[in-house]
C-alpha cells in the first residue's frame, strides 16, 4: 500500500464540478471517463469561464505559459471575485495545488452563508 497520492486532470475537473454544484442550482455532472487530458482541461475552462462571466468580472486572465497556470490565475480571478482576495501564486503550479485551492473556494463558500453565493 502506497502512502503517496497520484493527482491527476480527472481530479481537478471532479473538484471543479463540485465547486459548479456548490454555487449553482443546477448539476454538472458528465460521464468523462473515456476522454483524455485535453478534453478534461478543456472542460475546466469552461465551467471556469462560466463562473467568471456570472459574476461579470471584467478583467479575464490572460493565457498564461502553460495550462496549469491558466487554470490557477482563474482560480485566482474567482476568488477575487467572491471574496475580495485572493491566494498567491506560487512560482511551480501542480494539479495538486490546483485542486486544493477549489476545495478552499468551496470550502469558503460553504463557511459563509451559502444562500447568498448561490448564482442562479
Amino acid at each position: 500500500m502506497s502512502l503517496l497520492t497520484n493527482y491527476g486532470i480527472r481530479d481537478l475537473e471532479r473538484v471543479t464540478v463540485e465547486l459548479m454544484n456548490t454555487m449553482y442550482d443546477k448539476e454538472w455532472t458528465t460521464d468523462v471517463t473515456e476522454y483524455n487530458d485535453e478534453f478534461l482541461f478543456k472542460r475546466i475552462g469552461i465551467l471556469h469561464e462560466r463562473i467568471i462571466k456570472d459574476l461579470k468580472v471584467n478583467s479575464v486572465p490572460q493565457q498564461a505559459s502553460s495550462e496549469l497556470f491558466t487554470i490557477a490565475n482563474r482560480l485566482a480571478t474567482i476568488d477575487n471575485a467572491l471574496f475580495g482576495s485572493s491566494e498567491h501564486l506560487p512560482d511551480a503550479i501542480s494539479i495538486k495545488w490546483c485542486i486544493e485551492y477549489t476545495s478552499t473556494i468551496i470550502n469558503n463558500l460553504c463557511l459563509h452563508q451559502r444562500s447568498y453565493c448561490v448564482v442562479q
